[in-house]
């Protein structure tokens, strides 16, 4: 078998191997002595069958998390003032539109009489936990009655001191340091033309939840 050789001249050493690939790899080392290296055999293997022996390394880790809850009171709610429109009349011009600002007052559309009868927003009592921030929610339009008459209320807001208003029907309110909350309740009336006169009552519910 031919063999080819590398000499290192500052070291003294000299490596011999195989010339051709296509030879199969036989033995080749050294052991050096001074400057000298003297050739011994070693068995080659192919590098599926090598094994490295490498330190146990641990690549798991553990830790400790920590959790917290907070146990809240239940939520009571209850009615305070009715949500009154006042007495109106229609002007005869086409449908009526009464709107109630968020301190009660009313103005009206299509009516020759407007907020008589002392229009008053309707109110709600909160209490609960202290502190803590609060959802009021209004779901949809609603309707008050008198036999078969209807007219229709809406656009609701819910507002008042410690209340932020989100849009129509949708609020949020802080209680107080006492765990309470007072809101009130406006909005719109529409009575369509022709509807004859009446008493006209009805209910709604609203809702409040913890945040």
């Amino acid at each position: 078998m031919t063999r080819i050789a590398d000499r290192n001249i500052m070291n003294g050493l000299f490596i011999s191997f195989p010339s051709s690939p296509e030879t199969p790899a036989r033995a080749f080392g050294f052991r050096i002595q001074g400057n000298t290296m003297s050739h011994f055999a070693i068995k080659l293997l192919p590098a599926a069958f090598v094994a490295i022996a490498m330190p146990s390394v641990a690549f798991a880790a553990g830790g400790t998390g920590s959790t917290t809850s907070k146990v809240v009171a239940p939520i009571s709610i209850t009615p305070g003032t009715s949500l009154n429109f006042g007495k109106f009349a229609s002007d005869g011009s086409g449908n009526t539109h009464v709107d109630m600002d968020q301190n009660g007052s009313v103005t009206c559309q299509g009516a020759s009489l407007c907020g008589a009868n002392s229009p008053t927003p309707g109110t709600f009592d909160i209490a609960g936990t202290a502190n803590q921030v609060v959802s009021i929610t209004r779901p949809g339009n609603f309707f008050l009655f008198s036999g078969g008459n209807s007219v229709e209320v809406g656009n609701i807001i819910l507002s008042g001191s410690g209340v932020t208003v989100v849009s129509y029907g949708s609020s949020t309110g802080l209680l107080s340091s006492g765990g309470t909350l007072t809101f009130n309740v406006t909005g719109s009336l529409w009575m369509t033309a022709g509807t004859p006169e009446g008493d006209f009552s009805g209910t709604y519910t609203v809702e409040v939840n913890y945040l």
